[in-house]
């Protein structure tokens, strides 16, 4: 054998080393690969036919005392729905179940019980507690869980963006802002007086000091925390501040996998930004488990799907957020809030109306859909167009 085809040979042999390399290294990071069928990104089905879909329910969301303005977050925690605006009116608007509304919490200003900037709220089920994030002032307003009562205002050792409860702690996220440049991290592991312990996730050069804010890190399942974060398919799971995190899911896309050359100049140029949405999937936005299912938003060619991954069975695919057509008719709604039991979205007033009224210059929804169109005048005697959004509560599996 002549000296060409040793080196012929031990090229095809390093090739495979590190083929095989890669795929072991990438099943010992992750607990469990959740490869997406790409052929499914094309054509997907309709998120009805997945079976996660038990029950569907509409809230009219009471217009007699408050006009809701824009609407980045939605919380259910026992019978009430929390209502996040931090873009718009810097407000937490609080429901029922039926769509009562109670109360708004509006406290922006510069006040030892005040915030400057509202970035998020939490729950936390142990102490009963509704919390109000102030990212500008690095402070924490804590409220009885009705919202009714401000028990006390904490300070925050750093920017955070988002917060969220575990076991003996906290888990923090700077959502890309580093502060510190020896600790550029984007996760912090608090005790339960708010106190630094750890960090992991160390934030991406080229997306530094930039923030998604549809990208929901935090989803809870059970005892234990799932994070995602922004151009990353890695889903992290901790359970206490006394633990690691792990990675317990890891998606593959294949071919519509992010390419490594990503840079913040491509980032920066709106043409380049422009290819690398419409060729690939940049982001999980939202990350929810179930018990038999892990549900993740995503945007391919500027359509929101759903990856749908069936535990049980292993299989993955993407479901088409389209039109509901059972007990009622309506569209998906805009998706803004998941938990282990519902999904959680809205839809405009303006449309339910014109289901409400069987027809609009386009459509005879009475024709078509007598039986729906009925149950949604059963349900709701009267819709105004200009209400405030419905909520469309879909419960899980």
């Amino acid at each position: 054998m002549n000296i060409i085809s040793h080196k012929k040979y031990l090229v095809i042999y390093l090739c495979m080393f590190m083929m095989v390399s890669c795929a072991s290294s990438i099943d010992e990071v992750a607990e469990q690969i959740i490869r997406i069928d790409n052929n499914s990104f094309e054509s997907p089905s309709s998120i009805h036919t997945k079976g996660i879909i038990k029950d569907i329910r509409l809230v009219s969301l009471s217009q007699d005392s408050v006009a809701i303005g824009n609407i980045d977050n939605i919380i259910i925690n026992d019978s009430l729905i929390y209502i996040l605006d931090s873009t718009q009116k810097q407000c937490v608007y609080i429901y029922n179940l039926s769509g009562r509304y109670l109360r708004t919490i509006s406290r922006q200003g510069r006040g030892n019980a005040e915030y400057v900037r509202l970035s998020d709220i939490f729950i936390d089920k142990d102490n009963k507690t509704l919390n109000l994030l102030s990212r500008n002032d690095r402070r924490l307003l804590v409220f009885d869980s009705e919202g009714k009562v401000l028990l006390r205002t904490i300070s925050l050792p750093k920017m955070f963006t988002s917060v969220q409860p575990i076991k003996n702690g906290y888990l923090a996220y700077m959502g890309n802002y580093s502060e510190d440049s020896e600790n550029p991290y984007n996760f912090w592991i608090l005790d339960g007086n708010f106190k630094i312990k750890s960090h992991f996730g160390k934030i991406k050069p080229e997306i530094e000091s930039r923030e998604n804010k549809e990208v929901h890190v935090f989803s809870s399942y059970k005892s234990k925390v799932n994070i995602i974060s922004e151009m990353d398919y890695n889903v992290y799971e901790i359970e206490s501040a006394k633990e690691t995190n792990q990675i317990k899911y890891q998606y593959d896309l294949g071919k519509l996998n992010l390419p490594e050359n990503i840079n913040r100049e491509i980032l920066n140029n709106p043409k380049d930004y422009f290819n690398l949405q419409n060729n690939y999937v940049c982001n999980l936005y939202r990350f929810q488990q179930t018990n038999n299912h892990c549900l993740a938003i995503t945007l391919y060619q500027g359509q929101k799907r759903m990856l749908v991954w069936e535990k049980h069975k292993s299989n993955g695919n993407v479901g088409a957020l389209d039109t509901y057509c059972g007990k009622y008719l309506c569209g998906f709604g805009e998706i803004k809030g998941m938990n282990e039991n519902y999904i959680i979205a809205i839809e405009d007033a303006s449309t339910l109306y014109d289901i409400w009224l069987g027809h609009n210059k386009y459509n005879d929804f009475e024709k078509k859909y007598p039986k729906q169109v009925d149950n949604l005048r059963k349900t709701f005697p009267i819709i105004k167009p200009n209400d405030n959004p419905y909520l469309i509560l879909y419960q899980l599996k």
